[in-house]
């Protein structure tokens, strides 16, 4: 009612959905209820049904689903009871009567329960205030309130591709794409694919999409240097499958849909296939645009020495960096696929069996598998000198640096960690018990809450922490703000 003669309609190609839209250039705000961006002030699920091949069904509190498009146009983002993740599902199947609708999504995070926490999006009852817009593919319509500075005439744009740039070579047949340079680029505005159109083989460390604006595989020896990634649909930057020596310097990061960077092997196993990268001078703001909390500045997963230093991480929804393997447990049974709303397990996490020792594979099927740590080759990664403010702005489990089941060997010095931002179960710095003769050492916290250890083996060495600012704290931002002035300067980065 609010927005009654006030909105601006514009008509699409019919059956055309997409999930950013941009006025002048600048991102708007879809249409959502509630609309908060807290997911502790979200509802709660009524129920949760049967799941079959049509999804699986929620109930909603009653006249939550009135003008929610049947044709899969409506999404729900879903975040677990313990503040650990979100995830963004596709609505099908939906009955505004009986406040019912079936959650079609193939991302392998578990069956909701009636505890999880749900936001409505894009429906146009939903449309409240100016700035916010929502898209009816079915009638070919998209519905904007414009902002009250909104220029007259004005061109608002919506993206079509998820991915910008894509280079791939063939290592196997000694065709690597090598000493390409990538420089003062600008990649923005791109879509991501919704969740139940997701294909299979995707690996998802964390909850989010897999794409990303920029996408390199079979790479060695590349550069991105003084680029801007901004308002992307999925991650800014993937070095996946078997990439090695890249650099990533100097380059923002900005409202990335899923993460920033994505350094990432071709799943889970003993061969070393990614890494040697130098990931330096990078500022990150913003990450988890798309509903993807889950989503660190950089993730780390399956690759090894690589250098993370002299970046800046600011309001960050998860983690600022995330070093991860297999979760301990993923290679026993079936727990190695973890179910979507379909009730299809899915190998999330990658693994490799033919590559692992023989045996494996059966010892999985009977319930007995070896460690998951024993999986992961994320070792000899070096996180340092990086100035981290305010990770943990949305989510309540993680920390601004999280070791999780990653190999050893890895560390992380002289880290000046501030302000963390979320509830219970948050540490600045996290290892789990997957994490294994690792190095922590010369870190500065000023945040709430205490390091955390869960492994074993793990070397800790003078990381004072304090909820109050202290001068060691000072002296190590004024420390690393000083080296990275003097091999250039961070780049400019307003997140809005």
């Amino acid at each position: 009612p609010e927005a009654r003669g006030r909105l601006w309609v514009a008509a699409i190609p019919a059956e055309w959905s997409f999930r950013s839209l941009f006025l002048s250039g600048k991102p708007l705000r879809r249409a959502a209820w509630p609309d908060l961006d807290s997911w502790r002030r979200w509802p709660t699920l009524r129920s949760v049904g049967a799941t079959g091949e049509l999804g699986t069904e929620l109930q909603f509190r009653p006249g939550a689903l009135e003008g929610m498009p049947v044709n899969g146009d409506g999404e729900v983002v879903l975040a677990d009871p313990y503040g650990s993740f979100t995830s963004v599902g596709v609505l099908r199947q939906v009955d505004p009567v009986l406040s019912r609708a079936n959650l079609a999504s193939r991302n392998p995070v578990g069956v909701p329960t009636a505890e999880w926490r749900y936001r409505l999006e894009n429906a146009l009852p939903m449309l409240n205030e100016p700035g916010e817009w929502c898209v009816d593919s079915l009638r070919g319509r998209v519905y904007l309130w414009p902002p009250a500075d909104a220029p007259r005439p004005a061109g608002a744009t919506a993206p079509r591709l998820t991915t910008l740039v894509r280079m791939v070579g063939d290592p196997a047949k000694g065709r690597w794409v090598s000493n390409v340079r990538w420089s003062g680029v600008v990649f923005r505005g791109t879509d991501r694919t919704p969740e139940n159109r997701w294909p299979d083989g995707w690996i998802l460390p964390t909850s989010g999409t897999a794409e990303a604006a920029v996408a390199l595989s079979g790479v060695e020896a590349c550069s991105i240097e003084g680029c801007r990634f901004e308002d992307t649909g999925g991650w800014g930057l993937a070095l996946e499958g078997r990439a090695i020596a890249c650099r990533v310097v100097g380059n923002a990061f900005v409202r990335t849909g899923c993460g920033g960077v994505r350094l990432m092997a071709a799943g889970a196993a003993t061969s070393r296939e990614n890494g040697r990268h130098t990931v330096e001078r990078n500022v990150f703001v913003r990450s988890g645009a798309s509903g993807y909390w889950q989503s660190p500045g950089v993730l780390v997963y399956g690759s090894f020495g690589n250098r993370i230093a002299l970046n800046r991480f600011e309001r960050l929804p998860w983690a600022a960096v995330a070093l991860m393997g297999p979760p301990l447990g993923a290679p026993r049974a079936l727990a190695g696929e973890t179910t979507d709303a379909y009730g299809v397990r899915r190998n999330r996490w990658g693994i490799r069996w033919p590559q692992l020792p023989p045996g494996s594979q059966q010892r999985r099927n009977e319930g007995q598998g070896a460690e998951a740590s024993g999986l992961s080759v994320t070792a000899q990664n070096v996180v340092e000198k990086n100035w981290i403010v305010e990770a943990m702005e949305r989510l309540d489990t993680g920390g601004a640096i999280v070791a999780w089941s990653c190999g050893s060997g890895n560390v992380l010095r002289g880290n000046a960690i501030q302000s963390l931002v979320g509830a219970v179960g948050n540490h600045p710095i996290w290892l789990d018990r997957g994490a294994r003769g690792n190095s922590v050492e010369g870190n500065r916290v000023w945040a709430p809450g205490t390091l955390k250890d869960d492994g074993s083996g793990n070397t800790w060495r003078d990381n004072p922490i304090s909820s109050a600012r202290f001068s060691a704290f000072e002296g190590a931002v004024a420390a690393i703000r000083a080296e990275v002035e003097r091999l250039g300067g961070w780049p400019a980065a307003d997140g809005g």
